[in-house]
């Protein structure tokens, strides 16, 4: 009972749960787990008769007696072995870091994996230590010869079982990496910097009675805090615009250093996590950009394409502009 307590103290630990796992026996389910394995065993046992091979009694008797012989491996299948598992992990590079989030791809990475994990154990391994049982100066070292000897049958016996708890293995720790960083607080961290964000329109007026309520709160249960604002508008294409004061002032409460701009410059800012990525890897895309709010009309030089996430409530087209820009443009 007490390995069980921990168990559930654990699982509660990685899937972020603060009030517990409360101990359960779903009867059904085991229920039909056992189910499961009556059958799988009752299956098993009625085609095992047809898988294995049949042969005389003196066959069978004489079997033990005679040699086994020595395993063989193709040079062939073992390159392959190389090729599909570095293919798998190149294509998995490719999904991660060009972030080419493409199923089709992620799957085909795991396939070729599992394949090449396959030849790996029942090829590779039997073809690198038979080149090494060739090497006489590594063979008849020591005790080379005897564990080289045996190692090749052993190899060649337990290849399906060694693949199998490799996979396995692989499987689950791939399930507790995923749940750790479901409940990791820097994942939500990377969508958005802020652990609060009240949004309100200019025309609210209640809207400062609602940040000091919030201030409040924070300081009569004992948070820090520091607090930081911008007023976000719209050009007539839909892109968002915000005064660079404003984006300095982010910028300083998150403790990155601040940015200037001239009347003719903007930055592009990233509000989701796969467009920040984007625009680390390759950039704005584009060298300027038009807005206008009315007329006339003005083109802004994109100087740089923001690395970090700073505005996470706006809009796919967002961009930092000066002061004065803003102000021609809105009238502020």
């Amino acid at each position: 009972m007490l390995q069980l307590t921990r168990c559930l103290l654990i699982c509660a630990n990685l899937l972020a749960i603060d009030d517990g796992l409360p101990f359960y026996l779903p009867l059904k389910a085991v229920g039909i787990t056992a189910g499961a394995f009556l059958l799988l065993f009752i299956v098993i046992a009625l085609s095992t008769s047809l898988l294995v091979r049949k042969g005389t009694i003196a066959a069978l008797v004489k079997s033990e007696e005679t040699p086994k012989p020595e395993p063989k491996a193709s040079i062939w299948l073992a390159l392959l072995a190389v090729i599909l598992i570095g293919s798998g992990y190149a294509m998995a590079f490719v999904f991660a870091l060009r972030m080419l989030f493409s199923f089709a791809l992620l799957a085909a990475g795991v396939g070729l994996v599992i394949l090449g994990t396959y030849f790996l154990f029942t090829q590779l391994s039997v073809y690198v230590i038979r080149a090494l049982k060739r090497n006489q100066h590594v063979f008849f070292r020591k005790t080379n010869l005897l564990t080289l000897s045996e190692l090749t049958y052993r190899m060649k016996d337990n290849a399906v079982m060694f693949f199998l708890v490799s996979i396995i293995s692989t499987t689950a720790f791939s399930g507790i990496g995923t749940t750790l960083a479901i409940g990791d607080p820097g994942l939500a961290v990377m969508s958005n910097p802020y652990a609060f964000t009240y949004s309100s329109g200019m025309d609210n007026p209640l809207r400062e009675q609602r940040v000091r309520e919030i201030e409040n709160e924070l300081t009569k249960n004992g948070y820090p805090y520091r607090v930081g604002s911008y007023i976000p508008d719209y050009t007539d294409d839909g892109a968002t615009l915000v005064k660079l004061s404003d984006y300095n002032n982010l910028l300083y409460i998150l403790g990155h250093g601040t940015e200037t701009l001239s009347d003719e410059e903007a930055i592009a800012a990233p509000t989701y996590v796969s467009q920040r990525n984007n625009f680390r890897l390759y950039g704005f895309g584009s060298d300027v950009i038009h807005v206008s709010r009315g007329t006339p009309v003005y083109t802004l030089h994109i100087k740089k394409a923001a690395s970090e996430i700073i505005l996470p409530s706006e809009g796919s087209k967002t961009f930092v502009v000066s002061d004065a820009m803003y102000g021609k443009l809105f009238g502020v």
